[in-house]
């Protein structure tokens, strides 16, 4: 039976020399992939704690609910991969791209992840809680139901994503485009947003607790031009507090 040409990178020896290197973190045996084409992968519910992955191109692969914490992963290619259930918590992610990809559900808490692509994917109650995240791209993406609870956004973007009832517990904000987001139910509690994009916003969040606003941004290009006082902001996000 020929061996697909991702399979050759998982054999059982290779997977049993990254077991018992992920029992004592030292030594030889250490899952470590680079460069290489992974497309279209079947690695549905692997066990890889751990692993570094870069340069590599997974697109289209199956890792339904892989337990992949604490890996690596630099310039690599996830895009319209199936990571449904992925357990990715205490991982790095870096120069990669996810776009189209399914991370429902997906644990990304405690990740910092920078110079990342997650353009129209769908991260429906996905977990990003205490994750850093720089420079990251969800434009047109599905985070509805997700948690941000005291994570950190610099420099990213949710312009256009979908964003209900999406959990910002304590979360911090800051230049983040959010311009043309839908908002409708997102739950603010202790939210720190620093100069942000808000202009096009769709629906109405809940506020649960108080929130800080500042330098607010409604310029149509995000460029800095129509920064005013965080008085706009709560005047559009009063109607439906709690």
């Amino acid at each position: 039976m020929t061996m697909d040409t991702w399979q050759k990178f998982f054999t059982e020896e290779k997977l049993d020399a990254h077991r018992v290197w992920m029992e004592s973190r030292s030594g030889e045996g250490r899952m470590v992939i680079e460069g290489a084409c992974l497309r279209g992968a079947k690695l549905a519910e692997l066990v890889l704690v751990g692993a570094h992955f870069c340069r590599c191109d997974l697109s289209g692969a199956d890792l339904s609910r892989a337990w992949l914490t604490e890996t690596e992963w630099e310039d690599c290619s996830l895009q319209q991969a199936q990571l449904v259930g992925v357990m990715f918590s205490s991982s790095r992610l870096s120069k990669s791209r996810l776009n189209q990809a399914d991370l429902r559900d997906a644990d990304l808490s405690g990740c910092r992840i920078s110079n990342t692509r997650f353009v129209g994917a769908q991260l429906s109650a996905s977990n990003f809680t205490k994750s850093l995240l720089t420079a990251v791209d969800f434009t047109e993406a599905s985070l509805d139901g997700a948690k941000l609870i005291k994570a950190t956004l610099l420099d990213c973007s949710l312009n256009g994503s979908s964003l209900f009832q999406v959990q910002t517990d304590h979360a911090q904000l800051t230049h983040v485009d959010l311009r043309g987001a839908q908002v409708d139910a997102l739950e603010i509690s202790g939210t720190m947003f620093s100069r942000c994009g808000f202009y096009g916003l769709n629906g109405t969040p809940f506020v649960f607790d108080s929130y800080t606003v500042t330098e607010p941004d409604f310029s149509p290009s995000f460029d800095g031009s129509g920064v005013t006082d965080a008085a706009k902001v709560f005047s559009l996000f009063a109607s439906l507090e709690i």
